[in-house]
């Protein structure tokens, strides 16, 4: 969901006496003790995310009431690759403005990312940890690099925008750059959450304090996406007319299968298969009631499509009835049990005796 859908899911919520998550107060009390949540994806400041839930076991605690009502709306969520957590942990401290309990006990969350923040030490309570704001080094923002690696982000943004396929990312790069203009600090962070970039390299742009390594991992990372996003925008034409003729060889396919159905004609190519069925059936003493069963599997094998999963499991035990020796115990009996037997999902049910 966007941010405008987050905004009034959480005002429902605030609303809500049955509601898990506590209505938001001031925003400046951030406890200093908070509950650290393994997460993923990666969730950015600044960013409004949504996150599946990787340690269940304390959180789980909190929402059912057990804890203190202010820490259930505050976390400090890190990204999961950082588990086992050690001093010096970088991630987010964010609000939960909603959640959502899916199957296996999994849990969704909307995050309001406020802050990045570092794991300064371990709490008494179980899982809690203290925290500090991350800070970034001293910088002098008309740095004639730093001035041009944030022209070039800008830029780069506005390229992916325009190329990007997905309605609801393009949106959201509309609003990043159409919005109140971000500095050199926070532009850094958040062109970089933009990306398809896979975490751990996320997690390195969270964790740098050096805002022209950052600019620079950034700038990397959107050359990268857009040069994806380059290649997909060139083939698309070429995808799209192969899908079309896939598209109009199949209604062909499927209208002259329908036709030589209704005419009684072969269907792929199964006319010979069954002749030659026949033909293993030649000069063998077959009792009456055996070959009604091998009759009716013929009939059956014949309105089959080569597609379907019980084709070749018909197939090969067509194969091996028709080779069995005539007028043997062996086949009587084997007949007798196959007639007996009630088909599945997924073909007979046979008797473990069976060799198929």
């Amino acid at each position: 969901p966007n941010i405008e859908q987050q905004r009034h899911a959480s005002k429902r919520l605030s609303k809500s006496s049955s509601s898990n998550v506590p209505a938001s107060s001031d925003k400046g009390k951030i406890p200093q003790e908070l509950l650290s949540v393994g997460i993923h994806p990666l969730v950015f400041p600044g960013v409004n995310g949504v996150a599946g839930v990787t340690e269940i076991g304390a959180f789980t605690s909190v929402f059912r009431g057990e804890k203190q009502q202010e820490m259930q709306r505050f976390c400090a969520f890190f990204h999961k690759s950082v588990f086992p957590l050690k001093i010096g942990a970088v991630g987010v401290v964010g609000e939960i403005s909603h959640e959502q309990t899916m199957e296996y006990m999994y849990r969704r969350l909307f995050i309001q990312s406020l802050q990045r923040i570092k794991l300064m030490e371990f709490s008494t309570k179980h899982q809690y940890v203290k925290w500090a704001p991350v800070q970034d080094q001293p910088f002098d923002p008309e740095d004639s690099e730093i001035k041009k690696n944030h022209e070039t982000i800008s830029q780069l943004l506005l390229q992916m925008k325009n190329l990007e396929n997905d309605e609801r990312r393009s949106a959201l790069l509309k609003q990043l750059l159409e919005g109140t203009p971000r500095g050199p600090q926070e532009l850094s962070l958040l062109a970089a959450s933009f990306t398809r970039t896979p975490d751990p390299e996320l997690q390195k742009v969270l964790e740098s304090t050096d805002v022209k390594e950052r600019q620079t991992m950034s700038i990397e990372f959107l050359k990268r996406d857009i040069g994806v996003l380059e290649i997909q925008d060139r083939l698309r034409p070429e995808y799209d007319k192969k899908a079309q003729e896939r598209a109009r060889q199949g209604i062909l396919e499927a209208q002259l299968r329908n036709g030589r159905k209704e005419l009684g004609l072969d269907l792929d190519g199964k006319d010979p298969v069954v002749a030659q069925f026949r033909k293993n059936l030649e000069g063998k003493e077959i009792p009456a009631s055996s070959l009604e069963v091998i009759e009716e599997e013929l009939g059956k094998f014949s309105t089959l499509e080569k597609s379907s999963s019980e084709y070749n499991t018909t197939r090969k035990y067509l194969e091996w009835l028709t080779g069995l020796p005539s007028a043997s115990r062996n086949f009587r009996s084997t007949i007798a049990k196959r007639k007996k037997g009630t088909r599945s999902g997924s073909g007979w049910k046979r008797s473990s005796r069976c060799p198929i």
